[in-house]
């Protein structure tokens, strides 16, 4: 993922959901706007509500979810992304799999 905002690191998430169905609100991660969309699923611009920071958040689709090939190339994915440091790329701090949202 390529961003303009060098200080902001990427955190990732799965979802059993389509995007479309997501709430505004994904546990601790207010969804502020679609930033990008792919074959495994959307990127959001979104605040972790706790530490007030803007971050962008991959969101998988149901369908990536069930596919364990999709799975795999998700975590190397972000064991690749954690490794990057430039200042032209956003940095990947977090991954978590989550199957069910709070809402709000």
């Amino acid at each position: 993922m390529h961003s303009n905002r060098t200080d902001q690191p990427a955190e990732a998430l799965t979802a059993t959901e389509s995007s479309a169905a997501l709430p505004a609100q994904l546990r601790e991660y207010r969804l502020l706007e679609k930033i990008g969309e792919g074959g495994m699923g959307t990127v959001y611009r979104a605040r972790h509500e706790r530490l007030d920071k803007i971050v962008a958040l991959k969101v998988l689709t149901a369908q990536s979810m069930n596919d364990p090939a999709a799975v795999a190339r998700f975590q190397r994915e972000m064991k690749a992304v954690g490794k990057l440091d430039h200042p032209n790329i956003i940095r990947a701090t977090t991954r978590a799999m989550w199957t069910e949202f709070t809402s709000s």
